[in-house]
Parts: C-alpha cells; structure tokens; sequence
C-alpha cells in the first residue's frame, strides 16, 4: 500500500481526523464534536479551552479515521494539524499550561480598546486592527490581570501549535497563525519585537516561524500511543488557509474546470 499522511484539525465546533494515501487521495475521515465552557467569574465573556478533553478528541478520531480506512497504524509516514486561528495557549518551561482560551474568549476586551489608540498604526503594520481574540490583546490582559501567570510564560501558542508541541516537545508557528498573532509586522514578515513588549509579553515566548509543511520533529513514543500510531514519524507544520469571497465563490479542481470548458465549447 502506498504512503498515508494523517491530518489534524481542531476547528471552531469539531476536531476532524483525515487519512490521505500519497498516490490516491483521501482514505477516511472521523469526527467528534466539542464546545468550550464559560470559564467561571466572568459573565460569559470568558471561554475556556480544555486541553484534555482536546487531546482525547483527537486521538479518538485518528483511532477512528484508521478503522475505518481499514489500514495499518504502521503504513502512516507523517502528520500535521491545524486548528481555529484566535485561540491561544500559554506553557510553562515545564509544558504545564497555565491558561487556554478558544477564538470566542472575550477577556481582553479592555486590553484591545487600549491597544486601538494606536489602531491604525498597528492595522498597517500588523494587517489587523487590535482584537480581544489577538494573542497581543491576551497577553497584555494576563500581565494586568495575571500577572502570575504572564511572569511563568515560557511558550504563547496557536491550538495548532500546541497540538504540534503535545507530538513533539518542540514549540513553532506557521504564517497563517502568527500573521494574527498582532505582533507580526506583515511588511518585515516576522514578529516585532517592539509590538511584543508593548503587548506586555517577552519576545521569548513568542515561537519559531517556520513555513508550513517543514518537519518539526518525530512523534514522541507517548503521543504515538495515544493516537495508535508509530512512534518516530515525521511531524510538520500545519496551515490555515481561507478564502474570503462574499456570497458566492465556487472553488473548483483544475480538471472539472477543463471539463466545463470544453463543454461550453460543444454548447456554443
């Protein structure tokens, strides 16, 4: 049987699970929906993100997904995940998270009206206007408001990230994740230092960019077994890619758009 790639992807209402075989395509896929609790104390403006029942959700899928392909744990290379932009996830040095937060988490809200003083300034240069969801707006809320845990960040990561970070131990981003983050500087094409500390966080905590599709590392021997996979394999980074095209933007395959050409052809 040829090569099969795993995909991760842990989305705003569900984690999602895709087998793809190198030479054929898509194999199977598997789902589990989840939501995310108000997190207490706040009156509904702050949303938890538990990356336990996280992890969980995603090994059942992979578990599943190769069930139902009906295929060997060992014929699978190579894995990467992606996830919602906007949510955020902070580590200690020793991996322990200290606060996780999915793209609906408002507690910054303060922090983001703060940071829109200069809110075309930092649009210009960041691509994005100063947001609660931003990891910048986030940050600057945990050094205020928790200052305990913004002094213990070692890692402020994207769900995508972290999930990468959970097979490896090694902590990266991709384009698509730091680029709103709200401390990317698009024109430079990296994270600014300055926007960093403005944001109440150390540039230290900030990941590697690395470009999607780089391997990051091998699968750790106990993430391997929680998927059901093989220890060692490749783990790279994951992407998010969108299109935003109004009310109607049909996508489709090069070959299907031949095949309706050369029908308008015989139709003409």
């Amino acid at each position: 049987m040829s090569p099969v790639l795993l995909g991760l992807d842990a989305g705003g209402g569900s984690i999602r699970a895709l087998l793809i075989d190198t030479e054929h395509g898509p194999l199977a896929t598997a789902r589990r929906r989840w939501s995310h609790p108000a997190a207490l104390g706040t009156g509904g403006m702050g949303i938890d993100l538990d990356l336990d029942l996280t992890w969980r959700l995603l090994c059942e899928a992979t578990r599943e997904a190769l069930l139902r392909a009906g295929i060997d744990s060992s014929t699978v290379i190579g894995v990467a995940a992606s996830a919602m932009r906007f949510a955020t996830v902070v580590l200690d040095a020793q991996g322990e998270a200290l606060f996780a937060a999915p793209n609906r988490d408002g507690r910054a809200t303060g922090a983001a009206f703060e940071l829109s003083r200069d809110g075309a300034a930092l649009h210009a240069r960041t691509g994005h206007w100063p947001t609660p969801i931003a990891l910048a707006s986030r940050m600057q809320w945990l050094a205020r408001e928790r200052p305990e845990i913004a002094s213990r960040a070692a890692h402020a990561l994207a769900v995508s990230d972290w999930i990468a970070w959970r097979m490896t131990g090694v902590a990266a981003t991709d384009l698509s994740q730091a680029s709103t983050s709200g401390v990317f500087d698009i024109a430079a094409c990296r994270l600014a230092e300055d926007l960093a500390a403005a944001s109440g966080m150390r540039s230290s905590v900030l990941p590697p960019i690395q470009p999607a599709g780089t391997k990051l590392g091998a699968l750790r021997d106990d993430a391997a077994r929680d998927l059901g996979l093989r220890a060692g394999i490749a783990v790279a980074i994951g992407g998010v890619a969108g299109l935003v095209a109004g009310t109607s933007a049909p996508v489709l395959p090069e070959k299907i758009v031949a095949e309706l050409r050369a029908l308008g052809d015989l139709v003409a």
